[in-house]
């Protein structure tokens, strides 16, 4: 991990060295004459991956779509085979450029390539490109090459947001997906990881739904610089691409070695393809167990997991339930279920887990997934009436006056915090004799009530979410669980088979 974070910090030092610090895009001067026009994409082949994501995604009839482009040949060709089948088929089509702000002369190769795009494309129609638009990111020294796409993607969906845009373009293609394939099964990332990029990613978002699609996952590099070189549109050209720096980099350089031993793109992409379907039979099993053996309070930001059913399970199945519980209770990126191999076996061993935010209680029939406490002292905030405020980063918690009775108490301030057991039986005290049971003889469900916040007025508790309890009906309390975490997680991948 420390040489990943070394090799990384030295490719942003020589983005800084004199050497580099000038042009470090340059525009081809010529195409490449290994290229023909024979190997352009043909429109309807790529209307052809279209339409399938329309129909996977189901998108709304404002019959809009973003691209992502940086310059390269990969995205130039996307804008213009998008462009064409927007023409065709009546949409509006939004360019992005991101301008990371990593060297002083960013700002300046955005622009390039954003009066490339204006000088080829004519935003004065009605279907077609319709703005070519630039998203600047504030300075920053990324940790990692992830941490940098990260932030790439977020402005990308907030720019789509803006739009009322429901779907992102963005041009990985198939030497993309060889590459991703390779990296990730030299680093053991599990099945999830080395099943590739997928075709179309259906992300957790607020409402409607927002989906990333790769429409050039079955298309070659050459086959797009030709398409390019059909326009007479000229790419722009990374330098840094070719430092041996990064493993992407170094495989980047080897997959030509690999075709004249015999290891060809072909027989890559049909080992892909097995994993890929393996993993779909692997979901469906998730999705089964998800249905089945779990109970989801996304209300309140937990869940009960019943435990013979979990530990019965193989590890490859169950660290797959963990992945997706976590993307689900902490609206977070769906990580590789090797990220949680250990975290099953503590389970297994009847160990008390705390990981991604998330505290994981085994009990005697259920495993109790609660969130965590991200400090103390910020799990006591007071509120005013009339204010909302979020409380640990996990609830958004709201007082309001509904009566203006004169025999209410002078109300100014509460205390929120979590509730003490001793607290919760003396409430339980006070409700129904069902609740009440229900509580004090279900040790999980106490425990989840005890995970989260309550409203305290000088030393009373008044107001209990889940469980019901108001004391004063002239005050409304709303307190809903809200994930707040930057990163978005994959609800539902669709992988695009090779053929």
């Amino acid at each position: 991990m420390l040489q990943k974070k070394k090799m990384f910090q030295k490719i942003v030092l020589l983005r800084h060295h004199k050497l580099f610090h000038r042009s470090i895009f340059t525009q081809i001067s010529s195409f490449p004459p290994h290229l023909s026009k024979d190997q352009a994409i043909p429109l309807d082949k790529f209307s052809s991956n279209v339409e399938k994501i329309i129909q996977t995604t189901n998108l709304p009839n404002n019959r809009s779509i973003a691209v992502s482009v940086s310059g390269g040949s990969d995205s130039l060709a996307l804008s213009l085979l998008t462009h064409q089948w927007a023409l065709q088929h009546e949409y509006k089509i939004y360019i992005c450029i991101v301008d990371h702000k990593m060297r002083p002369e960013s700002s300046e190769e955005a622009l390039f390539v954003k009066q490339l795009l204006q000088h080829y494309f004519s935003v004065q129609q009605e279907f077609g490109v319709q703005q070519i638009q630039i998203q600047e990111l504030l300075p920053s020294f990324y940790k990692n090459e992830s941490d940098m796409r990260q932030d790439r993607l977020q402005t990308l969906i907030h720019f789509c947001r803006e739009h009322h845009i429901p779907i992102l373009f963005t041009g990985h293609h198939m030497d993309d997906q060889i590459e991703t394939f390779i990296t990730r099964f030299a680093f053991s990332s599990g099945l999830q990881g080395i099943t590739g990029i997928p075709f179309v990613l259906q992300l957790y978002t607020t409402t409607p739904d927002f989906f990333l699609a790769k429409p050039l996952l079955n298309f070659s590099k050459p086959q797009l610089q030709s398409t390019c070189m059909v326009h007479n549109l000229k790419w722009i050209e990374d330098p840094s691409n070719l430092i041996p720096f990064t493993h992407r980099n170094r495989i980047r350089q080897l997959l030509p070695q690999w075709e004249q031993a015999s290891i060809s793109k072909p027989e890559l992409l049909s080992l892909l393809s097995h994993f890929q379907t393996i993993n779909s039979l692997l979901i469906d099993q998730v999705d089964y167990f998800f249905s089945h053996f779990i109970s989801l309070y996304t209300t309140y930001g937990f869940a009960i997991i019943q435990k013979t059913a979990f530990l019965s399970l193989p590890k490859e199945i169950s660290s797959k339930v963990i992945a997706n519980l976590v993307a689900t209770l902490r609206n977070k990126e769906l990580q590789f279920e090797s990220t949680y191999h250990s975290l099953v076996e503590s389970l297994q061993k009847d160990q008390h887990v705390a990981k991604g935010r998330l505290s994981f209680t085994v009990q005697k029939h259920t495993i109790l997934v609660t969130q965590e406490a991200t400090n103390k002292k910020m799990t006591k905030q007071m509120i005013q009436v009339g204010q909302s405020i979020l409380w640990d980063q996990c609830y958004q918690i709201s007082v309001t006056l509904v009566s203006n009775r004169n025999t209410q108490p002078q109300w100014n301030a509460f205390l929120i915090r979590r509730i003490t057991a001793a607290e919760l039986s003396q409430v339980l005290l006070l409700l129904p004799y069902a609740t009440r049971v229900k509580y004090s003889k279900n040790a999980t469900l106490k425990k989840a009530v005890l995970s989260m916040p309550c409203v305290v007025d000088g030393k009373e508790v008044i107001h209990v979410p889940m469980i019901n309890y108001t004391k004063y009906k002239e005050l409304q309390v709303d307190i809903a669980f809200v994930a707040m975490h930057k990163q978005l997680p994959m609800k539902e991948a669709v992988y695009l088979k090779q053929e």
